[in-house]
């Protein structure tokens, strides 16, 4: 996915630290995902000093139909000239809130309990996360600027929803919440679904998330999971232990494996189970 700053320098912009360029009506929107970045990006900078230059984007359809050629609601991150562009749908429609809205009637009675418990609108959570995605996303960027640009592709996942996830649980424990009950919800029978081991996500990344989207978002909610079970007992500590592991390293598969689960033993068993 790739979105150039000049396609968008016709939009509204917000200058300032975080140049924000969004679609007519949705100011209110791009102040608030700038300010949340902006918290973001001043957490990280004072615990890890870790830095990231980026630009954020919010196209509602016909803009982004203008500029882009392939399908409208997918927060994404990419670069241009060493500067972070992210982009997030601004209505919060699309292909991920479609497809979370006709998830609702399969939903396990349990999971609509802890909805209900929380006093959560599923509709408006389902616009909620596609937000916490974009969020992800921009966990790409502080990996990157952490000299964790190597990472096998399932870490790499891993460390995203970390870095965004570590943020929320300590800012915004709303999108924490929303984060973890979507990575409960089942999006279709992994009995049926063609990659289910780290080995094949790491040899079929690009075919899995283009062609296989059910499958690639039951990836990802495995290692959200697994985020969920880390972060309660490491917090932040995990990722400056982390970064001490595998910044600028280039270690494949079976070595990236076997340091994490030396490091950390609680993800011996995860990756059998995923082997």
């Amino acid at each position: 996915m790739e979105l150039s700053l000049e396609s968008v320098k016709n939009l509204s912009c917000i200058e300032g630290a975080i140049p924000t360029y969004y679609s007519l009506g949705y100011e209110k929107r791009a102040l608030e995902i700038r300010g949340f970045l902006d918290q973001m990006m001043g957490y990280y900078k004072n615990e890890l000093g870790v830095n990231i230059d980026i630009k954020l984007v919010l196209l509602n359809k016909p803009d982004h139909q203008k500029r882009m050629n392939f399908i409208y609601g997918m927060p994404f991150i990419t670069t241009e000239s060493e500067t972070w562009i992210v982009s997030m749908p601004a209505s919060q429609e699309g292909v991920i809130s479609e497809m979370f809205v006709q998830l609702e009637g399969s939903i396990v009675p349990d999971l609509k309990k802890r909805f209900s418990d929380e006093k959560l609108d599923y509709r408006e959570s389902v616009h909620h996360h596609v937000d916490t995605i974009g969020f992800h996303e921009v966990g790409h960027a502080f990996c990157y600027s952490a000299g964790l640009e190597n990472l096998v592709f399932w870490l790499s996942e891993f460390m995203a929803t970390y870095f965004s996830y570590n943020f929320m649980m300590e800012q915004d424990k709303l999108s924490a919440l929303i984060w973890d009950l979507f990575a409960e919800i089942n999006v279709g029978n992994v009995e049926v679904y063609s990659f289910q081991t780290l080995r094949a996500f790491e040899e079929n990344y690009e075919f899995i998330a283009e062609a296989h989207p059910q499958n690639y978002v039951w990836y990802q909610s495995q290692f959200s999971k697994q985020v969920r079970e880390i972060h309660q007992k490491y917090g932040i500590t995990f990722i400056r232990e982390f970064i001490r592991i595998f910044e600028n390293k280039n270690y494949d598969l079976e070595e990236s494996n076997r340091r994490i689960s030396q490091a950390f033993p609680e993800f011996k068993n995860w990756i059998l189970h995923f082997s």
